[in-house]
């Protein structure tokens, strides 16, 4: 049978007696949702929060002591006792030495656990970078993956091209960088950090100094500027003109930039050795390309003019 009670009633024992919804339920032997939807129904006002018998309402409130007591015994956290109230609070700010550079300065002990204490992030890091060798050195330094590992990441990259930058966006970086110019500081710390670095065999592009050898004697300034007309002053990969080309749109009164001549099979001598040799002209983004991955681009190059 379905629980009932008057509204004459309900409001007697809600509002004349003081009891709780839930106070209600357990003496009427129900649940105190059945006690909201029946206040609902007969459209019966709950009490305010002010009405409410807590805190200093309640005839048994006594200051809040008993709550203070209960905090102090760690069961209860209440504001009035805590923080900088609580008469055991150590947490007051102190003068601390930098542990790695020795300066002073101002913090809470609690925000620095452990001995080791740091002004900055900045001493912090160099003195982990200073302190942790071998299986504890930081990020990937020294560390080498196993060929399982290995061959794990290279399944899961598989068919998974890098991040490229869009057209709009090379451009954007372009303009920003356009006439931009290190200062004499930065350039000297540049210096001094790549100094003995990617030189020679170091570089990953070395080729055994092949760079600095000379190139054939037929390879010379009228042969170069016949390749140039042949193909129209037009770089091969990316069709810009000679005159068009970035560097000469960055002039500012030097001299004009030409196209540069490229061996398409990387032998200097080839027209000395009368071998079979093809050259093209090409702008200066498009050559630095093609000294990377050469075989690919004397594949697609050679594809492109249609010969064997």
């Amino acid at each position: 049978m379905a629980f009932q009670i008057s509204k004459d009633e309900l409001e007697s024992l809600y509002y004349y007696k003081g009891l709780s919804c839930n106070k209600i339920a357990e003496m009427l032997n129900t649940s105190g949702s059945t006690i909201l939807s029946k206040m609902k129904l007969y459209d019966i006002p709950r009490r305010d929060l002010s009405e409410c018998k807590i805190g200093s309402n309640n005839p048994n409130y006594n200051n809040g002591d008993k709550l203070k007591e209960a905090w102090l015994r760690g069961c209860y956290s209440n504001r009035d006792v805590g923080g900088s109230n609580n008469p055991n609070y150590k947490n007051k700010l102190e003068v601390i030495n930098c542990h790695f550079c020795g300066e002073q300065f101002t913090g809470y002990p609690s925000q620095h656990p452990g001995n080791h204490i740091f002004c900055s992030q900045n001493c912090a890091g160099k003195y982990n970078q200073s302190h942790r060798t071998g299986e504890l050195q930081i990020g990937m330094v020294g560390y080498h993956h196993t060929v399982i590992t290995k061959q794990k990441l290279s399944r899961c990259r598989l068919g998974k091209p890098g991040y490229k930058h869009t057209d709009e966006h090379k451009l954007k970086m372009s303009k920003i960088l356009t006439g931009k110019k290190r200062t004499a500081a930065t350039r000297q710390k540049m210096s001094e950090v790549m100094t003995g670095k990617w030189v020679g065999k170091l570089n990953p592009n070395w080729k055994g100094g092949i760079s600095h050898l000379p190139y054939c004697e037929k390879f010379n300034l009228v042969f170069k500027e016949y390749i140039r007309v042949k193909f129209n002053h037009t770089c091969f990969i990316c069709g810009i003109s000679q005159d068009n080309s970035m560097n000469n749109q960055k002039l500012n009164g030097k001299r004009p930039y030409k196209l540069s001549i490229h061996h398409v099979n990387y032998n200097k001598d080839c027209l000395c050795d009368d071998l079979k040799c093809y050259f093209i002209p090409l702008c200066i983004s498009c050559h630095g390309k093609t000294n990377n991955n050469r075989e690919h681009w004397e594949n697609i190059i050679i594809d492109k003019l249609g010969v064997d």
